[in-house]
């Protein structure tokens, strides 16, 4: 697998192993092994994954207020009727 975000290219290779887990070396160098949740909970591995490592509060995440021109010169806004009810983040 690859990934490009526009700030650093990278490269995930993943071997599957044996035993059931994955072998995953990113960018040549760093070695990492993944294996199935319950086989890391019995391990008494730490729990992996975005949604054990970020959350959202409710109330603490606000809008970015924005106002500029479109390519029309059209002047754009947060507060415009098209994005009221919309996801903000």
């Amino acid at each position: 697998m690859s990934h490009f975000s526009g700030m650093r290219p990278a490269v995930l290779e993943v071997t599957p192993a044996a035993n059931g887990t994955l072998k995953l070396v990113l960018n040549a160098k760093e070695e990492m092994t993944a294996m199935r949740g319950a086989e890391a909970r019995a391990k008494g591995l730490p729990r992996a994954g975005r949604s054990h490592q970020t959350h959202r509060c409710e109330g603490c995440l606000r809008a970015v207020p924005f106002h500029f021109p479109d390519l029309n010169g059209k002047m754009v806004s947060d507060t415009d009727a098209r994005f009221r009810g919309k996801v903000c983040w």
